[in-house]
Order: C-alpha cells, then structure tokens, then sequence
C-alpha cells in the first residue's frame, strides 16, 4: 500500500494497491497525476499558534494533560486559563500535515483516558471533552479513528454508550477498512460495559437501560457476520459484560446468538465455526450450570422455559431459578 503527499508532506491520498499488472499500476498513477490539486499544495502547511506547539509534538501527552487540566480542572479549585477549548478543536480541524494530525490526536484521546473520572463523576467541560473524542472517530486518518473509538469507550459516560450504534451505521464513511470500525465499535461496547457499577449505584437502572439498549445491533452482528470474523468475538465478549454487569436475562437471550444461524455448508466454514463455539461455549456452561454442546435449539428451549424465573446471583456469578427475585429485577426495571 502507498500514500501519495505533496512537496509539503500534507498527505493527499491513502491506501493506493500498486500491485498487480504493471498497466493497472499505471493506470492509478496517471488519475491520481490528474486529481492533484496543485492550488492546494502550493499553500503552506498550517503553523499553529505558539500555544499549541506542545500539543502537537510526539510523546506530547503530559503537555496536553497539563493544559487539559488548566482548561477543565477535575478538582474545583482549579484555575481555568485562556484559550479557551474551542481554539483546540479549532487547531485540530485546521492540521493538515499527517504527522501533526497523528501526534495531536494520539496525545489527546491518552489523556482523556488518564483524566477519566471515578465511575458516575464529572466535571466542568467533560461533555465537550468526550463529544470531541466523538468527532475523532470521523477522523481523516483510518488509525486514528479506530483509536479514538476505544478511547471514547474509556473515558465518556456510560450512557454514551448510544453512541457507538450510530457509528456503526456510519461506518463506510471516509474510511477505507470499515469492517475495523465495526470490530473496535464493539470492542468499545464491551469496555464500556465493563465499567458499568453495577445496579446498586445511582441511576443505574437508567444506565443499564441503555447497555441494554445496544444488545439489537450486538445479535445483528452475531447473526450477519461469519464466524472468523473477529466482529463478532467482540460482540461476544460485550454481551457477555453486559450479562454480568446487569444481571438481565435478555443478554443472556442475546448470548445465544452466538450459537443460532444456518450450518455451515463447507468445511472452511465448518471449522471456524467450530472454533468459535468451542471459545464461546465455556461462559454459558459457567454461567447456566448446563454443560450442553453447541445445540442452539436446546439452549433456546430451556431459555424460553426459565425466562421468567432466571435471576443473576451477582455472589456466585451464575444465573439460577428464582421466581421472586426475577420478577423484583423486572419490575425494578420497568418503575426506573
């Protein structure tokens, strides 16, 4: 794969295939000789102002921790200073050179994720903090944008976790390996899960609700993608923190998705797929007591047979008949 970059090092096309038959190479080298923008790379890179040097330097993540911390204190008897936080984002919409992109955004999302508040805390500037890791993930660079998606599962609130759905739905946009937004997307869903308290806190029936909310585009994954795609093993590992986090029977449920699906109709396929449900297997034994093999129809049966009466004993970390505390769980849901 090659870039091409004009004579000031501001990248201008990515992820050009030059292999193959020497004519097709030609071919590309000639449209893309057509569609350089000359007027555009006769202008100087962009020069940020002297404040934000620091920040686009490599290994700058102290400094842009530092100026973070002036801008937004995490403690309340910060100071604030000026620039204000729009100017940063006004520096980043303006960086044109790769390297100065790369480094500002690469400092930015490990300092957020250093600053990630305690679980249900924030602070003065959070929400523009986080929104703007938001608009990283639409970023220019492919790398950037796959980091900048976990990065956000680290640090933005967990009923940001609504985010990651539309993102999906947006995947193919200026992005050329999309199906790498759809497996950090659900590897994001799983970190974000995990940081989920539990329903003992404050606002945790709002926020499972929302964890519970994203289980339709995890089982969509399940059901649309192959089994060697590795889409799916994040979807997996994310229903299965949202079962544990929220004790709902409807992960669960959504669990089993993993082993539904048509047969696989040649033997490559048949042994992914067996590879797969052997990875998957040992959490519904652990977490069900039933040491059943990969028979959807038999796990979908005993589901529909105990829903009503499965309860999630967050002692013993495994579902268990209980009439009384499943409908508790379920009616605790429905009040809010």
């Amino acid at each position: 794969m090659a870039v091409v970059a004009d004579w000031h090092g501001r990248v201008t096309a990515t992820n050009i295939n030059l292999r193959g038959p020497i004519d097709r190479a030609c071919r590309t080298l000639l449209r893309l000789h057509r569609g350089f923008d000359r007027k555009q790379a006769a202008r100087p890179l962009y020069k940020p102002p002297p404040w934000a040097a620091s920040l686009i330097r490599d290994k700058g993540t102290r400094a842009m921790t530092a100026w973070l911390a002036q801008i937004h204190p995490t403690q309340k008897k910060g100071k604030r200073v000026h620039p204000d936080f729009k100017k940063l984002i006004q520096v980043y919409r303006a960086l044109d050179s790769a390297v100065d992109l790369i480094n500002f955004c690469t400092n930015y999302i490990t300092a957020c994720e250093k600053r990630a508040p305690p679980y249900g805390k924030r602070y003065a500037g959070y929400e523009s903090e986080y929104r703007f890791l938001q608009e990283m993930t639409f970023c220019r660079n492919d790398r950037i944008k796959f980091r900048a998606l976990t990065g956000f599962a680290r640090f933005a609130p967990v009923h940001a976790i609504t985010f990651f759905p539309r993102r999906i739905d947006e995947k193919h946009k200026e992005c050329n390996n999309p199906n790498i937004i759809l497996c950090n997307a659900m590897k994001g869903i799983g970190i974000m899960a995990g940081r989920f308290s539990g329903m003992n806190g404050k606002d945790s029936v709002a926020r499972c609700r929302f964890l519970l909310g994203v289980l339709p585009v995890l089982t969509t994954t399940l059901d649309r993608e192959g089994r060697n795609n590795s889409a799916c093993s994040h979807a997996s590992s994310a229903i299965a923190a949202i079962a544990e986090k929220t004790g709902a029977p409807a992960a669960l449920e959504a669990y089993l998705h993993n082993l539904s699906g048509p047969p696989a109709d040649s033997d490559w396929l048949r042994k992914h797929t067996d590879r797969y449900h052997r990875r998957i297997l040992p959490w519904l034994h652990a977490k069900t007591g039933k040491t059943w093999g990969a028979d959807h129809g038999k796990w979908q049966r005993w589901f529909k047979k105990s829903r009503s009466d499965l309860y999630y004993d967050q002692t013993r970390k495994v579902f268990v008949l209980s009439p009384k505390k499943a409908k508790a769980f379920r009616q605790r849901l429905r009040k809010g």
